[in-house]
């Protein structure tokens, strides 16, 4: 009898470890260094080919889904609408924005980094950062699927008139 409980403690044991570890999350895998390529590439090649005349580059980089959230404005959501934003964005400026460090591991990864943007005279227009979350997709592809950026340069102070400072 004693065989038989020793038999029974052990395979209950033996249960409550496979459900004990069954229920641990899986470790999330960490960034390769090709993932990390794969999205310095594609940042790159987004703002060389902003320059160029060609924002294509750029947009490809975002999810369908995408929610684009820029300094001094309304958020814009999915991709067709992002589109309609770049792609009425005045010409002639130069930009560079690139990757500063990747935070995260797995399929959920955040990047830092900086921009620039000149006018065509090479004057400064504006600079600040900004932070991409790049998810890998069912297809195993790598996207953004939120940006936020904004200025370091204060905002332009406003002239007010002498009817505004009399009421």
């Amino acid at each position: 009898m004693d065989k038989l409980k020793n038999y029974q403690f052990s395979i209950y044991a033996i249960i409550a470890g496979l459900i004990v570890s069954a229920c641990q999350p899986a470790s999330s895998p960490e960034l390769s260094e090709g993932d990390k390529k794969y999205m310095e590439m594609m940042t790159t090649d987004a703002y060389e080919g902003w320059n160029e005349g060609n924002r294509e580059p750029y947009l490809a980089r975002y999810s369908e889904d995408v929610v684009y959230m820029l300094p001094n404005g309304e958020t814009v959501e999915g991709l067709n609408n992002v589109r309609d934003y770049v792609m009425n964005y005045p010409e002639g400026l130069t930009v560079k924005f690139p990757v500063v460090e990747f935070i995260g591991k797995g399929d959920l990864i955040n990047v830092r980094g900086v921009f620039t943007i000149y006018n065509s005279e090479g004057t400064l227009v504006d600079k600040g950062k900004y932070l991409n979350v790049w998810q890998r997709n069912a297809n195993d592809k790598w996207e953004v699927t939120h940006d936020i950026f904004n200025s370091d340069m204060p905002l332009p102070v406003q002239e007010t008139n002498a009817q505004e400072e009399e009421m």
